[in-house]
Protein backbone atom coordinates (compact mmCIF):
# COMPACT_ATOMS: atom_id res chain seq x y z
CA UNK A 1 0.00 0.00 0.00
CA UNK A 2 1.28 3.47 0.80
CA UNK A 3 4.64 4.19 2.37
CA UNK A 4 2.93 6.86 4.51
CA UNK A 5 0.82 4.26 6.32
CA UNK A 6 2.17 2.37 9.32
CA UNK A 7 2.91 -1.33 8.69
CA UNK A 8 0.40 -2.29 11.41
CA UNK A 9 -2.32 -0.34 9.61
CA UNK A 10 -1.43 -1.86 6.23
CA UNK A 11 -1.46 -5.40 7.68
CA UNK A 12 -4.88 -4.88 9.25
CA UNK A 13 -6.32 -3.28 6.10
CA UNK A 14 -5.15 -6.28 4.07
CA UNK A 15 -6.90 -8.63 6.52
CA UNK A 16 -10.08 -6.63 5.91
CA UNK A 17 -9.68 -7.13 2.14
CA UNK A 18 -7.99 -3.89 1.10
CA UNK A 19 -5.19 -5.24 -1.07
CA UNK A 20 -4.72 -2.16 -3.24
CA UNK A 21 -5.58 1.49 -2.83
CA UNK A 22 -8.13 3.07 -5.16
CA UNK A 23 -7.18 6.05 -7.32
CA UNK A 24 -8.86 8.43 -4.91
CA UNK A 25 -6.93 6.91 -2.00
CA UNK A 26 -3.62 7.17 -3.85
CA UNK A 27 -4.24 10.90 -4.33
CA UNK A 28 -5.66 11.78 -0.92
CA UNK A 29 -3.91 9.60 1.68
CA UNK A 30 -0.45 11.22 1.32
CA UNK A 31 -2.00 14.69 1.67
CA UNK A 32 -4.01 13.68 4.73
CA UNK A 33 -0.94 12.00 6.25
CA UNK A 34 1.02 15.27 6.19
CA UNK A 35 -1.89 17.21 7.70
CA UNK A 36 -3.44 18.93 4.69
CA UNK A 37 -7.15 19.67 4.62
CA UNK A 38 -8.56 17.44 1.90
CA UNK A 39 -11.99 17.25 0.27
CA UNK A 40 -12.63 13.82 -1.24
CA UNK A 41 -15.50 13.52 -3.72
CA UNK A 42 -16.29 10.02 -4.93
CA UNK A 43 -19.30 7.73 -5.44
CA UNK A 44 -20.45 5.27 -2.80
CA UNK A 45 -18.09 2.35 -2.41
CA UNK A 46 -14.87 4.12 -3.44
CA UNK A 47 -13.40 4.01 0.06
CA UNK A 48 -13.78 7.64 1.14
CA UNK A 49 -14.07 6.74 4.82
CA UNK A 50 -10.99 4.53 4.76
CA UNK A 51 -9.19 7.25 2.80
CA UNK A 52 -9.66 9.56 5.76
CA UNK A 53 -9.28 7.03 8.53
CA UNK A 54 -6.20 5.00 7.51
CA UNK A 55 -3.73 7.91 7.76
CA UNK A 56 -5.40 9.08 10.98
CA UNK A 57 -5.00 5.59 12.41
CA UNK A 58 -1.33 5.66 11.41
CA UNK A 59 -0.93 8.94 13.32
CA UNK A 60 -2.61 7.38 16.37
CA UNK A 61 -0.02 4.57 16.35
CA UNK A 62 2.79 7.14 16.08
CA UNK A 63 1.30 9.17 18.94
CA UNK A 64 1.03 6.06 21.09
CA UNK A 65 4.67 5.16 20.42
CA UNK A 66 5.73 8.71 21.27
CA UNK A 67 3.79 8.65 24.53
CA UNK A 68 1.34 11.31 23.31
CA UNK A 69 -1.83 9.21 23.11
CA UNK A 70 -3.72 10.27 26.22
CA UNK A 71 -7.49 10.29 25.93
CA UNK A 72 -9.45 10.34 22.70
CA UNK A 73 -7.24 11.19 19.72
CA UNK A 74 -9.75 11.24 16.85
CA UNK A 75 -13.40 12.16 16.47
CA UNK A 76 -15.11 10.83 13.36
CA UNK A 77 -18.41 12.59 12.64
CA UNK A 78 -20.97 11.09 10.27
CA UNK A 79 -24.16 12.77 9.03
CA UNK A 80 -26.55 9.95 10.04
CA UNK A 81 -26.80 7.58 12.98
CA UNK A 82 -27.27 4.60 10.65
CA UNK A 83 -24.06 5.50 8.83
CA UNK A 84 -22.41 6.00 12.20
CA UNK A 85 -23.25 2.42 13.21
CA UNK A 86 -21.93 1.09 9.89
CA UNK A 87 -18.73 3.10 10.26
CA UNK A 88 -18.27 1.94 13.84
CA UNK A 89 -18.39 -1.68 12.71
CA UNK A 90 -16.04 -1.16 9.75
CA UNK A 91 -13.51 1.04 11.47
CA UNK A 92 -13.50 -0.80 14.80
CA UNK A 93 -11.98 -3.78 12.98
CA UNK A 94 -9.20 -1.53 11.70
CA UNK A 95 -8.55 0.04 15.11
CA UNK A 96 -8.55 -3.23 17.06
CA UNK A 97 -6.53 -5.07 14.43
CA UNK A 98 -3.94 -2.31 14.23
CA UNK A 99 -3.50 -2.21 18.00
CA UNK A 100 -3.19 -6.02 18.09
CA UNK A 101 -0.66 -5.98 15.21
CA UNK A 102 1.32 -3.35 17.10
CA UNK A 103 1.38 -5.54 20.20
CA UNK A 104 -0.89 -3.23 22.19
CA UNK A 105 -4.10 -3.89 24.04
CA UNK A 106 -7.03 -2.27 22.20
CA UNK A 107 -8.31 0.85 23.96
CA UNK A 108 -10.65 3.60 22.92
CA UNK A 109 -8.62 6.10 20.90
CA UNK A 110 -11.34 7.06 18.44
CA UNK A 111 -14.86 8.32 19.00
CA UNK A 112 -17.60 7.89 16.40
CA UNK A 113 -20.49 10.35 16.62
CA UNK A 114 -23.40 11.61 14.61
CA UNK A 115 -23.84 15.42 14.70
CA UNK A 116 -27.28 15.01 16.32
CA UNK A 117 -25.53 13.50 19.34
CA UNK A 118 -23.47 16.61 20.09
CA UNK A 119 -24.64 19.19 22.60
CA UNK A 120 -23.97 22.29 20.56
CA UNK A 121 -25.94 22.81 17.34
CA UNK A 122 -23.85 23.07 14.22
CA UNK A 123 -24.51 23.67 10.56
CA UNK A 124 -22.55 23.15 7.39
CA UNK A 125 -23.47 24.97 4.20
CA UNK A 126 -22.26 22.60 1.47
CA UNK A 127 -21.86 25.31 -1.17
CA UNK A 128 -19.92 27.55 1.20
CA UNK A 129 -17.74 24.60 2.23
CA UNK A 130 -16.93 23.75 -1.37
CA UNK A 131 -15.91 27.36 -2.08
CA UNK A 132 -13.71 27.44 1.01
CA UNK A 133 -11.96 24.24 -0.05
CA UNK A 134 -11.11 25.31 -3.60
CA UNK A 135 -7.50 26.01 -2.69
CA UNK A 136 -7.11 22.87 -0.59
CA UNK A 137 -5.98 19.56 -2.03
CA UNK A 138 -9.04 18.17 -3.77
CA UNK A 139 -9.23 14.66 -5.17
CA UNK A 140 -12.06 13.33 -7.27
CA UNK A 141 -12.77 9.83 -8.50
Amino acid sequence: MQAVLRPEVVATAKKKGFTELTGIQLKAIPAIAVGWDVLVIAPTGFGKSETAFLPILSKLVEAKEGGNANGIQAIYITPLRALNRDMLERLSFLVQGTWNNAGRAPRRHALFRAPQATRQPSSVDDNHSRDAWKHACCAQA
